[in-house]
């Protein structure tokens, strides 16, 4: 009961409209939102790929390190949001028909990246919730399990 009130919460969190950021183009595939008012320091980072359920590929997650980065050194967030802007999905795991395309070294690399940025996700100083609606599968999973909190509905 908690948790379905918690996420209804960062639900109405999650429509509000952008403050600030440099890196806060909704057309990007991982894109900031900085809460302001009463919610300001509230940072959501949103998963854009709505043509591959928000699967990891190249662009996503060189996007996605970015906005850690800035995260990371933003001293006005006070907490993470981790959101998926795909209906019914939080994230598909690996882009596996580009990791098709890679030679083995370039998979290892890209893999040895994910992981990467995984434990960045873990290392935040500010506390991350995963705002699960939807599958999660394989990597995308990962990913949710590298934040603090975890919160889903069915």
């Amino acid at each position: 009961m908690l948790s379905s009130k918690v996420f209804l919460k960062m639900q109405r969190l999650a429509l509000r409209p952008m403050a600030y950021s440099t890196t806060c183009n909704p057309k990007n595939e991982v894109f900031l939102e900085r809460l302001s008012g009463k919610d300001e320091g509230i940072t959501i980072i949103n998963m854009n790929r709505p043509e591959k359920k928000n699967s990891l590929g190249k662009v996503f997650m060189a996007q996605f390190k970015e906005v850690l980065d800035e995260v990371k050194y933003d001293p006005k967030t006070r907490v993470v949001i981790l959101n998926s802007k795909c209906e019914n999905v939080f994230c598909s795991g690996a882009d596996l028909k580009e990791r098709k395309t890679m030679t083995q070294a370039e998979a290892t690399r890209f893999v040895n990246g994910l992981r990467d940025s995984f434990t960045e996700i873990e290392r935040l100083p500010q506390p991350v919730i995963a705002s699960i609606d939807g599958f999660a599968l394989g990597g995308g999973l990962e990913l949710a399990l590298a934040c603090d909190i975890r919160v889903a509905c069915a």
